[in-house]
């Protein structure tokens, strides 16, 4: 995951008229997606946003978006926050299926707002995997794997609990303990 986080954040700082593509980080939580995502987003902010156009520094438009905070927005018929995200040259979606915002709706905004992205920088997070995404509508799932895009699975433990023993390396407890009688 590392490893394809740093190429795409070297893409989009040394080769951001090239070929645009979306990296999607899929798999349980705790497993760095967000985090790999925010250090794009400081990438972005430090590197990538300012393109010098025959001279002259001009600032691309960038959003950070976690997905159930965007569908809240898009209820709230705050629709200009969705021409933005269809518009922008760079944009990062965390988050997205989390909690209800798996909804009809959320899934047609996200179908909408992804077929808009073609050919633009993106990253996207979720706690899902891509059958299930593609359980909620399998053109979503076609379009973070086509055209050069990139898809990556995380299948690790939680960072969380990864210092945690387990019960089997705990041993018994009192109570599986063998009685004397």
């Amino acid at each position: 995951m590392l490893r394809v986080a740093a190429t795409f954040n070297r893409d989009i700082c040394a080769d951001f008229w090239g070929p645009a593509y979306w990296l999607t980080f899929l798999g349980s939580s705790g497993t760095g997606k967000t985090h790999l995502a925010k250090g794009a987003w400081k990438v972005w902010q430090k590197k990538a946003q300012w393109r010098s156009i025959r001279g002259v520094q001009v600032p691309m438009d960038g959003y950070y978006w976690n997905w159930d905070r965007f569908i809240n927005e898009l209820r709230d018929r705050h629709h200009g926050v969705f021409q933005d995200a269809c518009r922008a040259k760079f944009l990062i979606l965390d988050d997205i299926g989390a909690g209800h915002t798996s909804s009809s709706f959320a899934i047609d905004k996200l179908y909408e707002l992804l077929n808009a992205r073609l050919d633009k920088w993106t990253i996207i997070t979720a706690n899902h995997k891509l059958e299930t995404i593609g359980d909620w509508d399998q053109r979503i799932a076609s379009r973070l794997i086509r055209n050069g895009n990139q898809c990556i699975e995380a299948v690790t433990q939680d960072y969380a609990t990864r210092d945690i023993p387990s019960q089997d390396a705990l041993g018994p407890s009192e109570g599986d303990q063998p009685s004397d009688g």
